[in-house]
Order: C-alpha cells, then structure tokens, then sequence
C-alpha cells in the first residue's frame, strides 16, 4: 500500500510548484473596554517565506519573520495605564492552505498553522526572553503575474501577550495580523 501510494504520489510531487517570498505586516492585540481596538502591542515586521504545493490543492509554507513593537508614548501611558514597552519577536511558523483555484490568475485559500516564538520583552526595568507557541488562522489571496505572484492574508493569531500595566507577565490571547506579500515561483 506504502509503495502504491508513494508512486501515486511522486510525480504531483516532482513537478511540484515552489514559489519563495517576501512579506511585510503586522500584527495588533485586542483592547476590551478602550477606544484601542486591535492596536494594543502593535507589532510592524518583516518575513521571509517559502510555499510549496503538495496536491494540486493542497500547499504547505514555512515562514520566518522578525516582529518589533516600541511603545513609549507617554500620553498613550497615561490614557492606557501603560508602561513603556519594547518587544522584538522571531516567528517560526509552517502553515497549511486550501487554494481552491491553484492555476487561476486571482486565487483565493484558507491556512491553518503553528509556530514559536521567540521573544524578548522589557516593561520599564523588567526585561525577559520568552519561547512561545502560536497558531493561526488565516484568509488571503494572490494575484499571479506569470511566475510572481502579488497578495495579501489576513490571519488570526493565538499568541503570548504581555500584561505591561505594572509588571511583566504573558497569557495567550487573539492577535489580528495582516501581510503583504510578494513571492516568485522557481
């Protein structure tokens, strides 16, 4: 069965598409009860990704990014009751995603991942390196312009967030994300 199986399976594989990109995004936590929205801990950053396609259908992608976050606005400090803050974040992450039309000009998918990250964080006088597990959700879509392909996702994480009112804690919370993204198929 293994054997019929690897040679149904290895040519969709040999003639798999493989595209390596470029994004840039970021990334936002939800406030309850402020004007803030999902800019708490906003996070701006910049990834490098490679997506390649297992079925036709079927496509997987692994991604590193770096993420960074400054927040010393005092006024914002007050307002908040937040101590200033920075935080710079390596994402690893492997993702899996349904294109439904992986030949069109204009495809659609849905992913599904996980990842770590790593983190550094300091809150005033605190400061502290964390390993942290993530996952997502996301909705996205391309534009192929012959072997590049331009898009966007928008992804919902499930993160390590940082309590920075008074002392440095983390507890896991949703984070909304967008990206930007520009890849070519080799």
């Amino acid at each position: 069965m293994r054997i019929l199986l690897a040679l149904l399976l290895f040519p969709a594989l040999a003639h798999a598409e493989t595209a390596v990109g470029f994004r840039v995004g970021g990334y936002g936590f939800r406030e309850p009860g402020t004007d803030v929205g999902w800019q708490d801990c906003r996070m701006n950053g910049v990834g490098l990704f490679v997506d390649r396609a297992l079925i036709p259908l079927i496509s997987l992608e692994v991604g590193l990014d770096a993420y960074f976050a400054h927040q010393h606005d005092e006024a914002a400090e007050h307002e908040h009751s937040h101590a200033a803050m920075d935080r710079v974040s390596t994402l690893l992450s492997a993702a899996g995603a349904l294109r439904p039309f992986p030949g069109a000009r204009v495809s659609p998918y849905v992913q599904l991942g996980v990842g770590v990250e790593l983190t550094r964080v300091a809150v005033d006088t605190d400061e502290a390196s964390y390993v942290l597990p993530l996952a997502f959700f996301g909705l996205g879509g391309d534009l192929r312009l012959g072997r590049a392909r331009l898009g966007a996702v928008f992804r919902m994480h499930a993160m390590g967030h940082f309590d920075h009112t008074a002392e440095l804690s983390v507890e896991p919370e949703l984070a909304a994300q967008v990206q930007f993204y520009a890849a070519v198929t080799l």
